[in-house]
């Protein structure tokens, strides 16, 4: 091979390198947009999972104060329940006391035309 066939093919050689080297560029440069592309949308998950995360958090703070008010609403019907309860057992004990008293009142009524007389024998006798 003379040298002009060899620069000639040294030139071919080189223009394929050129040539593969181009597309090689093209490719890492598609490969690093594609690589943004996506650093991009997993930036943007990211994004939405920590207002997920917030959202979950801040919601599961409005059910734990829910928990508590809940809670005390529960203490507070169970107070209310006691005194209830105490109540109507104090009116029982009334109800009890009543129905003894109107006993004792049926009893003194039984005897009501009995001290009418001897009233008036009384008032009688002192006249």
């Amino acid at each position: 091979m003379d040298n002009k066939e060899r620069f000639d093919q040294i030139e071919r050689l080189l223009t394929d390198l050129l040539r593969r080297s181009d597309r090689q560029d093209a490719f890492n440069n598609e490969v690093r947009q594609r690589l943004d592309s996506i650093d991009g949308r997993l930036d943007g998950i990211v994004g939405i999972l920590k207002l997920s995360a917030e959202a979950y958090k801040q919601s599961e703070e409005r059910q734990e104060q829910m928990l508590r008010e809940i809670r005390e609403q529960g203490r507070r019907t169970d107070v209310t329940q006691a005194e209830i309860l105490r109540m109507m057992q104090k009116w029982d004990e009334q109800d009890a006391q009543n129905q003894v008293v109107e006993k004792r009142l049926a009893s003194i009524d039984s005897h009501e035309p009995r001290i009418e007389r001897l009233e008036g024998e009384v008032f009688r006798n002192a006249s």
